[in-house]
């Protein structure tokens, strides 16, 4: 029972256009909604699909050996590869990995030919990569071209971490290592942070060598590497051995 429109008569008519005009902006916002959805949801649908279909993948192409020689750090050198592709390859542009440089490199290639890329190889002494990459950015998508440094190995380590564990008894341990005839020899080694650690060289004949480290204390965990310098100094080699006192388990 309508007890407002009782004590006030006159205002039922009111109420019920009220219920009127609710009810059909109710429809329409209905209607706009669906209208909206109808416009918009399949163009968006569509757009996604399109850049879906034209978005290439990357494709990994025949890996390039450059054979570098031992003290070779840096060299200018020519990278083939090929469009395997039925279409034109339009090479937007070239992206490297850390150690290379491009010199000069194609704009187009035709389908099924073979050209060249230019790149500066750098690989200065501290690191160890064996491996950079070319990525080509082309309408065909992503073209990556690896390329193994393939060096020629003239120093090996037996192992390159030493550890402690909290507590232990403070002695020497050691690290053995080779490098190749006529090639570089050791002069020093170093132990890069402080602390009171210890490292010692010795020779053992015959192009072998012991380095034996002592840490300072074992009371309290602790990190430090010790590095082994070279003369001359060896590119694309990294003669660290980390060492450290590790918490009891």
């Amino acid at each position: 029972i309508d007890v407002f429109s009782r004590v006030h008569p006159a205002i039922s008519p009111m109420k019920t256009l009220r219920k009127k005009l609710s009810a059909l902006a109710l429809a329409v916002l209905c209607v706009h909604s669906a209208l909206i959805a109808q416009t918009t949801i399949p163009a968006a649908t569509d757009a996604t699909t399109a850049v879906a279909a034209k978005t290439p993948e990357n494709k990994l192409l025949a890996a390039t050996s450059l054979a570098l020689k031992w003290n070779e750090k840096s060299r200018t050198l020519k990278v083939p590869f090929k469009n395997t592709a039925a279409a034109v390859m339009v090479i937007q542009g070239v992206q490297t990995s850390g150690g290379l440089f491009v010199v000069n490199f194609p704009k187009s290639l035709a389908a099924g030919r073979t050209d060249e890329i230019e790149v500066l190889v750098d690989t200065p002494t501290g690191t160890s990569a064996v491996a950079d990459y070319l990525r080509l950015r082309t309408n065909l998508g992503d073209q990556v071209i690896p390329l193994n440094h393939d060096r020629e190995q003239v120093f090996t380590l037996d192992k390159n971490n030493l550890q402690w564990v909290q507590d232990e008894l403070v002695l020497a341990k050691s690290v053995s290592f080779t490098l190749a005839a006529n090639t570089a020899v050791p002069k020093s080694v170093k132990v890069l942070s402080g602390g009171g650690h210890q490292a010692q060289l010795e020779s053992l004949g015959g192009g072998r060598y012991r380095v034996a480290i002592t840490p300072a204390s074992t009371a309290k965990t602790s990190q430090f590497p010790v590095v082994i310098e070279m003369e001359p100094a060896l590119p694309g080699v990294a003669p660290v051995i980390h060492c450290a006192v590790l918490a009891k388990p």
